[in-house]
């Protein structure tokens, strides 16, 4: 009888060894995948990161490339109706438009550098034309530097507060590079100017406690 069972042991321990050899291979397949998987989530993300890294990198450079050409070319396309998607809340907003950044001509009558009057001019168009503020003529300025530089006045009420942040923030994004907000400067003495019709002299008027003064200055690179 002893000998009759143990084929049957011997059977039973087989197909117990087998059993435990196919559960320690399913483990092990089990736990080298889940490992691999951790491996290629890991390498995705640092590829993910890698990307977003270049593609960071690309846009800083196309920006900086942006920021040193005319900046007048900043101001068309999707660029220009963001812009003034900033300022359509601030429709009929006064504002000044001055031109720094004189060079000499002669000695009696200096004039701004082609792009300086360049992105006054469009600046001038796009705050009338598209954004809808009241933008008075072009006038010269007396100073120095680099940008665009807001001024206001010292009372000025809130809303053209508000409206000179939110200028800031649209040029900043363009990028152009901003000054300011600064107290408003007296005017120096304006070039004459006539009428065409009555031919009289068409005089600046002083600009009030909710006039926002934008000065164009010389390209700052």
């Amino acid at each position: 009888m002893a000998w009759s069972r143990r084929p049957k042991l011997v059977f039973v321990w087989m197909v117990a060894i087998s059993l435990m050899g196919e559960f320690i291979g399913d483990a092990g397949v089990f736990l080298f995948s889940g490992t691999m998987q951790n491996i290629q989530d890991q390498e995705a993300n640092d590829l993910r990161r890698r990307i977003e890294r270049e593609i960071d990198a690309r846009l800083a450079i196309e920006k900086r490339l942006m920021a040193m050409g005319p900046r007048s070319t900043l101001l068309y396309g999707s660029s220009r109706e963001k812009f003034v998607g900033h300022l359509l809340a601030f429709a009929g907003q006064k504002a000044e438009l001055r031109i720094c950044d004189l060079i000499p001509k002669n000695l009696f009558r200096p004039r701004a550098s082609d792009e300086t009057m360049q992105l006054a001019m469009i600046l001038q168009y796009v705050l009338s034309h598209d954004a809808k503020w009241s933008v008075s003529r072009l006038a010269d300025d007396n100073c120095n530097g680099g940008g665009v530089m807001l001024s206001v006045s010292h009372s000025a009420p809130q809303n053209t507060l508000d409206a000179v942040k939110a200028l800031i923030e649209a040029l900043n994004e363009l990028p152009i590079l901003t000054i300011g907000p600064a107290e408003i400067t007296p005017r120096p003495p304006q070039p004459h100017v006539f009428d065409n019709d009555t031919k009289q002299e068409v005089h600046f008027a002083p600009p009030g406690t909710d006039t926002l003064v934008i000065t164009v200055l010389a390209h700052p690179l």
